[in-house]
């Protein structure tokens, strides 16, 4: 869950508390702030549904789902790897407005069944609000989901993915500068602070789909190879019983990367770099292992080397992330996003993706 999530979610029940106020005055302050909270909750309830869609078809496809990320603007279920065919993506990506739709019609239900004024109108407001995330999900434009159905019907039909993502990204910084313009002109004509909104949202797009463009040309650059041929080598990895001070003396430090992996009882189990060193004192270092210092990794922090790099790229692609690789049960190198980025610079400055 995102740390704006939470401040949005407080101007959202801010906000509808309110509304209450204003439209039952006779109305208890504690109960009207129940009924915003409970709106909130529901709210976002609904949109975790529409991402649980999302990943229960791509898990039903055979495609891991690493997380469901909630943030300011919606949610995202990351998946482990891109759906295979064009089918799959369609599929995956139209769940969700249906399941947003499916959502506000049972608040619809419950709006027009319930005899209470205030829930009358918390039922009307979930309605409006799902049927809106579901709606707007729908808008042909990537990263929406629309924009990804927009992607997988032209790769259907052209065969092309790569040409599927540049009209579907396009078609996505179109929505967002069309959104930033009507934020624009709403704060411009009438003065309406309303349209900071649309600004956000415009700007959020835009930047959502200027990634998904770079990402989708790191992809096409990396198809093909292995981690093999992306990752940076490593010569030897250090026994994670080894004093501080025995590692000073017999390694070289940081010949060609600063960070090197840690063999613990025959398996790696961490990776030490400068950050884990400065703060040791020296009196220290004799009396201090290396598995002490080592920052630890996962059995998901390791993969082989013939693995392609494009089934890896999630998994490096984040801010400090370092995998260990490793070929026939022995540590071969470590794979950073840098090496992922550099290798796809490399390959498209040369005109060549052999």
């Amino acid at each position: 869950v995102d740390l704006g999530l939470g401040l949005f979610a407080a101007l959202m029940t801010y906000a509808i508390n309110l509304d209450f106020g204003n439209a039952f005055p006779d109305l208890s302050g504690r109960i009207r702030l129940g009924i915003a909270v409970a709106v909130v909750v529901l709210f976002f309830a609904g949109v975790l549904v529409h991402e649980l869609s999302h990943s229960l078809v791509a898990k039903a496809k055979g495609i891991p789902v690493n997380r469901i990320r909630l943030f300011l603007f919606g949610g995202v279920s990351e998946l482990e790897s891109d759906p295979a065919t064009p089918r799959d993506e369609f599929q995956i990506s139209i769940a969700g407005p249906i399941a947003s739709l499916a959502v506000a019609a049972v608040f619809g239900v419950v709006w027009f069944l319930v005899p209470w004024e205030p829930a009358i109108r918390a039922a009307r407001v979930l309605t409006l609000a799902s049927a809106a995330v579901g709606v707007f999900n729908l808008v042909p434009g990537y990263p929406l989901d629309g924009g990804r159905i927009l992607h997988a019907v032209i790769w259907g039909r052209t065969g092309d993915s790569q040409k599927a993502t540049a009209i579907a990204v396009t078609s996505g910084r179109v929505v967002a500068w069309a959104l930033i313009g009507v934020g624009f002109f709403i704060l411009t004509a009438n003065g309406d602070l309303s349209g900071l909104w649309y600004l956000f949202v415009g700007w959020f797009l835009l930047q959502l789909a200027t990634a998904a463009k770079r990402r989708a040309d790191v992809i096409h650059g990396l198809e093909g190879l292995s981690v093999a041929e992306v990752m940076a080598p490593v010569r030897y990895a250090i026994p994670g019983e080894m004093t501080l001070a025995d590692y000073r003396e017999l390694y070289i430090y940081g010949e060609r990367y600063p960070t090197q992996p840690v063999v613990v009882d025959g398996r790696v189990r961490g990776l030490l770099g400068a950050g884990q060193l400065r703060d040791v004192p020296d009196d220290l270092w004799s009396s201090t292992t290396v598995a002490e210092k080592m920052s630890p990794i996962g059995p998901d922090d390791v993969v082989t080397d013939c693995v392609p790099v494009v089934d890896v790229l999630d998994k490096v692609n984040e801010p400090g992330k370092r995998l260990v690789v490793t070929a026939g049960g022995r540590v071969a190198g470590i794979l950073s996003v840098t090496d992922v980025f550099d290798k796809a610079a490399s390959r498209k400055s040369l005109g060549t993706r052999d």
